[in-house]
């Protein structure tokens, strides 16, 4: 087998331009008059949490630095999208954490999503997306686990 022919290769890679293909459409719905497509996908980042998270934390998971990611959290807070919270565990990366704004917009947001993703897709497709996300995210545990395994650094 070659990387070609892997299957787990392959998978990868046609998550990655699925990534690509979402971004490319919604970043016309995530550019708004206010932000740009990076601070939409931050201010979704940080109102879908379930908790406040640091911009290292949100860059991880974006896959952007966190200086990138700061100077994003900057511009929402100038906005009132995003207050900046103590954190207790680091002098140097406070918590970031939704306004009652910054909600509001996100709500907005994710209406127009729907509506997008209700144009593309039917009932059977979603349900078909449900189970392999479940399965993507059975398979990041694993390759997360084996990491761990493997003592990687950043």
């Amino acid at each position: 087998m070659t990387l070609k022919t892997n299957p787990l290769v392959a998978m990868i890679e046609e998550s990655i331009l699925l990534k690509d293909s979402a971004q490319r459409i919604l970043s016309r719905e995530l550019s708004g008059p206010s932000l740009t497509r990076l601070e939409g996908l931050v201010l979704v980042s940080i109102v879908g949490a379930d908790h406040p998270q640091t911009a290292p934390q949100i860059g991880r998971t974006l896959g952007n630095s966190r200086q990138v990611i700061g100077r994003a959290a900057k511009r929402l807070e100038e906005l009132g999208f995003v207050r900046k919270l103590h954190n207790p565990d680091h002098k140097t990366a406070p918590l970031l954490e939704p306004t009652k704004e910054g909600i509001k917009y996100e709500k907005k947001l994710s209406s127009t999503f729907d509506e997008i993703v209700d144009g593309i897709v039917s009932g059977r497709d979603l349900k078909k997306c449900e189970q392999i996300t479940n399965d993507i995210r059975r398979l990041r545990a694993l390759l997360e686990a084996y990491e761990g395994q493997q003592n990687f650094t950043d």
